[in-house]
């Protein structure tokens, strides 16, 4: 299963229109919306008429830039921006900040999405910064359990590494899909890995982190279409039901326990040495 995702649904009517025309081209499979930005709502608007899947791109890292941002959601999130890196999530600093304004912030995004397009079909991050361990510590008391959330992204070459605690931590409490890598990391005229990578979407759930902005070109062309040629390309939107199907009749004890159906079932096999996928 290939999973296109898009990035930033409604930061500017450039960035939407470019989304609008991956879908239509059938590149694009799934998108995560930005509240609080240029184009937030008219983007909102040929989400909800065309019901695209749409999650939310939870932004800690970037100034709302919107007119109509109540005061104390602007100020929160705003103070939340000078202690959120760009690179971030990739070795997290521990959190010095105020965690009931982090809280906060998370809520108000999602109720604004919810008030402007609906339920999320998922969620991840500007800068992925949904995995830094102190936002993922409180996703599980502000999402419901069923919510797919993008599992932490690699390079295709450290596909196969052993699981960090993190990782591990996020694929017990949310669904996730198996793999998931940016486009440039893929995509040889990108200095990516290699197209050849998207085999292992034959057998796994794999999410593809595109911007159409800027990679709609490669998309369209001939060798992104011909090694996608044949792949089961999906969204997120009924993930959790799809990864509960696909697991085996028992998965092997982890700790934690799973707070909800099975997922990402395959990445924690590998994690207990109890199979390969």
């Amino acid at each position: 299963m290939l999973i296109v995702n898009a990035d930033d649904w409604g930061y500017s009517e450039r960035v939407t229109q470019a989304i609008v025309d991956g879908f239509e081209a059938g590149t694009v499979s799934s998108t995560t919306a930005m509240v609080w930005q240029r184009d937030t709502e008219r983007a909102a608007e040929i989400g909800r008429e065309r019901r695209l899947p749409i999650g939310l791109h939870l932004n800690l890292t970037a100034p709302y830039r919107a007119d109509d941002v109540p005061a104390r959601a602007r100020e929160r999130q705003l103070r939340l921006t000078e202690q959120f890196g760009k690179q971030g999530w990739r070795a997290p600093d521990a959190f010095a900040g105020d965690r009931q304004m982090l809280r906060d912030t998370i809520r108000d995004q999602l109720d604004r999405f919810r008030e402007v397009i609906g339920e999320p079909t998922h969620l991840d991050g500007h800068h992925h910064v949904h995995v830094h361990s102190e936002v993922l510590e409180l996703l599980p008391e502000l999402l419901p359990a069923d919510t797919p959330i993008r599992a932490v992204p690699r390079t295709p070459p450290h596909s196969d590494d052993p699981l960090d605690r993190r990782e591990a931590g996020l694929y017990q409490s949310f669904p996730a899909v198996d793999l998931v890598w940016e486009l440039h990391h893929l995509h040889p005229d990108l200095g990516g890995a290699g197209l050849e990578w998207l085999e292992r979407a034959r057998t796994l759930s794999v999410e593809i982190v595109t911007h159409p902005a800027e990679d709609n070109p490669k998309l369209g062309e001939a060798p992104w279409r011909a090694a996608t040629a044949g792949l089961d390309l999906a969204s997120y939107r009924g993930l959790a039901e799809r990864l509960a199907a696909a697991a085996p009749a028992s998965l092997p004890p982890q700790e934690p326990e799973p707070r909800a159906s099975p997922r990402g079932w395959r990445r924690l096999l590998q994690r207990s040495g109890t199979g390969t996928a």
